[in-house]
């Protein structure tokens, strides 16, 4: 059971952490954890070309370099495909991981479970126009 004195201490650090921090130009910062997410097997033939790659069959890998290049040449003069590789196309989504009140956190959140993102990045959101979240903000800040 954490005493009431970690208590008190931990939210004197989150309230300093949160009124000394870089806000980014963003009113009523929120600090949003978020990966790349790679959508796979959709039809080439309605995609652009940057969003087109080779992968084996199993789809185990990606194809890239020199090779990926000739397997595209290939295609592109005769239209064919081998029997170990498969051209799919993907598109790339951001996908919404966590949310935390300071930077110092989302950071921290990224660095300890990077191994199970893919392209994690810290993007701010503004909480603006919503009095919810700016109260509970607000109340850590020791406002109000």
């Amino acid at each position: 059971m954490i005493s009431i004195e970690d208590r008190a201490a931990f939210l004197y650090q989150l309230r300093n952490r949160i009124r000394t921090q870089d806000n980014r130009i963003t009113a009523d910062p929120l600090f949003v954890v978020f990966e790349k997410f790679k959508f796979c097997g959709l039809d080439p033939q309605f995609a652009d070309d940057d969003q087109i790659e080779w992968q084996s069959v199993d789809g185990e890998y990606v194809i890239e370099g020199d090779e990926r290049e000739a397997l595209e040449k290939k295609f592109q003069e005769t239209g064919e495909i081998d029997t170990d590789h498969q051209r799919v196309a993907f598109r790339e989504f951001d996908r919404f991981i966590t949310a935390c009140f300071t930077e110092a956190a989302a950071y921290a959140f990224i660095a300890a479970n990077k191994h199970n993102l893919k392209k994690p990045y810290v993007y701010v959101v503004s909480l603006q126009r919503n009095p919810e979240m700016k109260m509970i903000r607000d109340l850590l800040r020791g406002e109000n």
